[in-house]
């Protein structure tokens, strides 16, 4: 291991800070000064705990922070590692939060979570023309600034936009997909119908987004149609407990970039 990351950087950081601040700063000044380089595995939260004069509850409160400003990404089943370059998603449409109706939607950092062939037999699989059930399921967790994390399932038929699976994680990470459906399938949208319900997350979802087990958000279902009527995707967003409005719109206010 190397040498004490905190040894190193204890004295870069301002005074009086509560402590899982102050562990939060120096691992981020150790992450900016490249003693851990992008995408390197972190040491584990007892390890940091042991090295550091931090409780183990004092390191999960600074793993915390640092995974909701996207300085850190938590793989499950794998530890934790520092996040490679964030790219800011252009055009969020489904993730426009704000303090106010008045001030800018606050910036979105996207993170390929999953990409996969699944098998489903939803009705909403259904209406997207998909008989033998066949999608390709994207997954992304999204720093809202440095705020909170919500989690996004997207989900579209294989056999016709089978290109999504051949894209790298890179590609898909900050582009809407929308645009990547306009420039590459001519698809243009008419209509997006969304809903919303209150519920408790699952299991997976609060591990995702570091939450308390049990925790109760907003989902968010959407289903964007084409100019023909015909369904194109279907999605669900976790929006967990937070203080800003969620910014929508009608619904067939669609932007010309994507008409």
């Amino acid at each position: 291991m190397k040498s004490n990351f905190f040894e190193k950087y204890q004295n870069s950081i301002p005074k009086g800070l509560p402590k899982y601040a102050e562990l939060r700063e120096v691992i981020r000044s150790a992450v900016l000064d490249g003693y851990w380089k992008n995408g390197e595995k972190l040491p584990n939260e007892r390890k940091i705990a042991d090295i550091t004069p931090f409780s183990l509850g004092t390191v999960q409160k600074a793993f915390k922070d640092l995974v909701a400003e996207g300085i850190v990404d938590r793989r499950q089943g794998h530890g934790s590692f520092v996040s490679d370059n964030e790219a800011k998603m252009a055009d969020p449409w489904h993730f426009r939060f704000s303090k106010n109706l008045f001030q800018n939607y606050m910036e979105v950092y996207p993170k390929i979570r999953k990409k996969e062939k699944v098998s489903k037999k939803n009705s909403w699989a259904k209406l997207l023309n998909s008989d033998d059930g066949c999608l390709i399921q994207i997954d992304r967790i999204i720093a809202i600034k440095d705020k909170f994390m919500i989690y996004s399932e997207f989900f579209l038929s294989a056999k016709k936009y089978k290109s999504f699976l051949k894209k790298s994680d890179k590609e898909l990470t900050s582009v809407n997909f929308k645009t990547i459906l306009h420039q590459e399938y001519n698809v243009s949208f008419k209509n997006i119908s969304q809903a919303v319900q209150m519920i408790k997350f699952s299991k997976v979802i609060c591990e995702e987004l570091n939450l308390e087990k049990g925790t109760v958000g907003l989902l968010m279902e959407i289903i964007a149609y084409s100019t023909q009527k015909n369904p194109v995707y279907y999605q669900k967003i976790y929006i967990p407990p937070n203080d800003f409005k969620l910014i929508t719109t009608d619904s067939l206010n669609v932007p010309e970039t994507w008409r």
